[in-house]
């Protein structure tokens, strides 16, 4: 299993952009620096419900890691996840392939339908939309990469006799298309239409484990390729196992994290009728926190109930330090129990 890092920029980094660039570039150095094989970058470009600022910068990922490729060439690449209903398909294959190129065939895209009302109304598309968008746009970059001349007649989305100027990706046929789910309605998408599945940092690992089931049947009764399936959770670990679970307690109870709780709980059965996951509980079904040992513990327990591939971690620090010592940790004490 390989392990990858969520880079982002913690709130204390300023104003200026530059330097918020320079914090994430650091944070995505030390990572590899530590151990992590994986440099991942989310997408969003709007605060979520309940929300008039954003609490921390976002950049453009894919603009981003081409600019962090030249500097980590033995790392892969991820995005995790990019909102991919927001964009208009041929342009964004125009981006994939070129930052397959600038990588070397090492970048991995990971996808979602987003769920933000605010970043959603600004594209002009609705909820219901998402779905319809994201299916559309899947079969036409796999036509574009890998058809000269591509004609397709959907809902959203209509191509003529339509010739892609850009080069074939490195990879073939294309960068793995790794889609981020939470209901099993998404899971059977990323069976049918991508090479993966990652599930987003809020699933719970009791869930995750029998929609991992799930995505292999399907995946094996739809006669496609072994999918890959990875994981991605928050991330506390300290020398002091009471201050870890302080720092996540603390996450657990905070408003952003009980909005999306509660919105897994109303919107999706997988969830409703589940009790919500507290205290020790919510640590167990969606993080990674302790002292180095139990953190050692919490990743087998992921690889033996789920297998996966990989595992994204994040550290949601306000604090560039915090992220700091939190890799520097890993890297010591973690990451080596791990080595194949």
């Amino acid at each position: 299993m390989e392990f990858g890092f969520l880079c982002r920029v913690p709130e204390e980094a300023g104003k200026n952009a530059h330097d918020q660039f320079e914090a994430a570039r650091e944070v995505a150095l030390l990572a590899r620096e530590s151990g992590f094989r994986i440099i991942a970058m989310s997408h969003g470009f709007a605060p979520g419900p309940g929300r008039v600022t954003a609490p921390e910068t976002s950049f453009h990922p894919l603009v981003l890691l081409a600019r962090l490729a030249g500097e980590v060439p033995d790392t892969r690449f991820l995005t995790c996840i990019f909102l991919v209903p927001t964009y208009n398909p041929v342009l964004l294959a125009h981006e994939v392939v070129t930052l397959d190129a600038v990588t070397n065939g090492r970048f991995m895209f990971g996808m979602g339908i987003g769920y933000r009302p605010m970043e959603l109304s600004a594209v002009a598309i609705t909820s219901k939309d998402r779905g319809g968008r994201m299916e559309e746009s899947l079969q036409i970059m796999h036509k574009l990469f890998t058809e000269e001349t591509v004609t397709f007649a959907g809902r959203h989305f209509k191509l003529d006799q339509f010739v892609f100027r850009a080069p074939k990706p490195v990879q073939a046929p294309h960068p793995p298309f790794l889609i981020g789910a939470y209901s099993d309605v998404a899971v059977n998408r990323a069976a049918r239409l991508a090479d993966g599945w990652l599930p987003g940092a809020f699933g719970e690992l009791s869930v995750l484990e029998r929609q991992a089931e799930i995505y292999r049947g399907m995946v094996a009764k739809n006669g496609r390729p072994a999918g890959v399936v990875g994981v991605h959770r928050y991330l506390w670990v300290n020398e002091d196992r009471e201050r870890a679970y302080a720092a996540a307690m603390a996450h657990e109870g905070s408003p952003l994290d009980g909005y999306r709780n509660d919105q897994l709980r109303s919107s999706l059965p997988e969830y409703a009728a589940r009790v919500k996951a507290e205290g020790m509980r919510w640590i167990e079904e969606r993080a990674i926190a302790g002292n180095p040992d139990d953190a050692c513990r919490s990743i087998e327990r992921y690889r033996a109930r789920m297998n996966p591939a990989f595992m994204i971690m994040r550290h949601p620090s306000k604090t560039l330090q915090g992220i700091r010592d939190t890799l520097r940790l890993m890297g010591r004490e973690v990451l080596p129990a791990f080595k194949e």
